[in-house]
Formats: structure tokens, C-alpha cells, sequence
């Protein structure tokens, strides 16, 4: 097996609850609501403008499977949406949007995520 082939099964195998991932709720543009397994990683809440307006934004990386069924073949930034806890302790989730790819390979993807 090449190391292509590699990237594209280990990440499926290693986002799984029992090690280190969660789960989440991936809704992309014109799609019905998918679940998945996705390490993420939460940010310190950021200042942020809008219309003059100053405020302070959630905002967390996501890395989620380049997969068929376990994971994403594609991403539309700006329209894609995903709901998860923004703390572990959360009683609720929290809808936020996918703004950016940050990185992505044959393995899978990392985003970024607001809320």
C-alpha cells in the first residue's frame, strides 16, 4: 500500500469516540444533516467587528475523514454548518459555520469553524 492510500484509511480508522475524536452533526449546503466522528479543537474566544460593532466570537478547528460514508468528499465554505459543544460541559450544542479549509490531503480536512 502507498502512503497516498495510507493517509486515506488511517485518519478514518483514528477518528473513532473510543480514542480521540467526538462526534458531530454536518449539515452541507443542500444536504441533510450527517453524523460524524471529528477531532475538535476549541479556541479561546477571539474579538471580532461587525458594522462597527466589537464582540467576541466562538471559533474551533475541525478535523474530519476524507470518506464516502465516514467522513466529507467535499466542503463549501461559507455555507457549509456543523453543531457540536463548544465546551465538553455545554449542556446544548452550538451551530456554527464552516469559514475556511485550513488544510487538506488525501487523509482529510481541517477546518475552521464560527459560531
Amino acid at each position: 500500500m502507498t502512503l497516498k492510500a495510507d493517509l486515506a484509511t488511517d485518519l478514518v480508522d483514528l477518528l473513532n469516540e473510543e480514542e480521540f475524536a467526538e462526534s458531530i452533526t454536518y449539515t452541507a449546503q443542500g444536504e441533510e444533516p450527517k453524523v460524524l466522528s471529528a477531532v475538535v479543537e476549541r479556541l479561546e474566544l477571539e474579538p471580532a467587528t461587525s458594522a462597527g460593532l466589537r464582540y467576541r466570537e466562538r471559533k474551533i478547528h475541525v478535523l474530519v475523514a476524507r470518506h464516502a460514508t465516514r467522513g466529507l468528499l467535499a466542503i463549501t465554505e461559507q455555507y457549509d454548518r456543523l453543531t457540536c459543544r463548544y465546551r465538553p460541559a455545554d449542556a446544548a450544542d452550538t451551530d456554527f459555520r464552516v469559514t475556511r479549509i485550513l488544510h487538506q490531503d488525501d487523509g482529510g480536512w481541517r477546518l475552521e469553524a464560527v459560531a
